[in-house]
């Protein structure tokens, strides 16, 4: 039968697979990780082996001091909690908060959630492999690996969101170019840098080129470009995600970006399929149109390629986004999924 306890420790577990470490300015309350993750090691029921919150929080403060030069004001702000209570007392005794910077944080986080195991808690460090830097949890602890499982997904997902708002305009996408810096052998991160900056602008001078032609009444050509680069950005994706390296068919990248595609998504690859069509009958309709009917169904023709140009500019534009939206995730920044030991 379900005790109170039972209850209030299923309850504390959903918190903490939703709660939010870090803000929508990239802060994380240092106070309020501490004491979650002392409460961990209590649902956990090995709460003689955490270590102290302020042991926690004095380790991370250290570690930035020592790599922060003349930046750790930048990166460490005290603010007063609101509506502080004394029931507060306990994760802000003093009724202030110590917040953490994202950009301070990804310098030490992993040093950090390391030591907190290999040194605070003094557990051995494996000798026979180079576990991952929060390896020290136990899998059974499943409070305390939660806990830190969530940090890490939570923090990657922050900061491919700041990837993501640079690399919509000028800048290549930083987790990008690791990607590739990581698939290519021999191929260094400020080359791959370069090369994605270089296929960036000459996408940016396609689209320009396509309004251009649009606004010239060569359809045609602005069709053809448009096919270019969407179906650029779609086989560039589906090799990243290992989807296929060798299929270039407009028709049957798209067959395979729709079905792992979002719903939202999804409706965006079955217009530029739609549009695929119209593109198709306009070519068709020129090359196969006789000498004497040209003349008579040139209007017919030029209205035609003309909206289906004009569609494709936008459709190009939005794969093109679409496509900036997921590149930093080729990089895999979260934990596969382990499966407990069979015997």
């Amino acid at each position: 039968m379900k005790t109170e306890r039972d209850s209030e420790i299923e309850t504390y577990f959903e918190y903490v697979k939703s709660y939010r470490f870090i803000d929508e300015t990239g802060w994380l309350d240092l106070q309020a990780f501490a004491v979650h993750l002392s409460n961990c090691f209590a649902c956990d029921e090995i709460l003689h082996l955490s270590p102290q919150p302020r042991d926690v929080y004095d380790l991370l403060i250290a570690m930035l001091s020592e790599r922060a030069d003349d930046a750790i004001e930048k990166w460490v702000k005290r603010w007063p909690v609101s509506d502080w209570t004394p029931e507060m007392a306990s994760m802000y005794p003093d009724g202030t908060t110590t917040r953490i910077h994202v950009a301070g944080l990804i310098l030490v986080f992993c040093e950090w959630i390391a030591e907190i195991g290999y040194g605070l808690m003094e557990i051995p460090f494996p000798e026979d492999k180079t576990p991952r830097y929060n390896g020290w949890a136990k899998q059974e602890w499943t409070f305390v690996r939660t806990f830190f499982d969530c940090f890490h997904n939570q923090f990657w997902a922050f900061v491919k969101d700041v990837d993501r708002h640079g690399s919509s305009g000028k800048q290549a996408s930083v987790f990008e170019a690791l990607h590739m810096a990581t698939k290519a052998s021999g191929l260094s991160f400020d080359e791959a840098m370069e090369r994605l900056s270089h296929r960036n602008r000459a996408r940016r001078e396609a689209i320009d080129r396509m309004r251009l032609a649009i606004e010239a009444g060569f359809h045609l050509e602005a069709i053809a470009l448009e096919e270019a680069v969407i179906s650029n950005c779609l086989h560039l994706y589906c090799t990243a995600k290992g989807f296929s390296s060798k299929e270039v068919v407009l028709y049957e990248m798209l067959r395979t970006v729709r079905r792992k595609a979002s719903n939202e998504d999804r409706r965006m690859f079955e217009e530029v399929d739609r549009w695929r069509r119209d593109r198709n009958r306009a070519m068709h309709d020129f090359v196969t149109s006789r000498s004497e009917d040209l003349a008579k169904s040139r209007d017919t023709l030029t209205t035609r390629s003309k909206a289906t140009a004009v569609k494709g500019l936008s459709l190009a534009k939005s794969v093109c986004a679409w496509y900036e939206r997921e590149a930093p995730d080729f990089l895999v920044t979260n934990w596969p999924v382990e499966r407990p030991a069979t015997h």
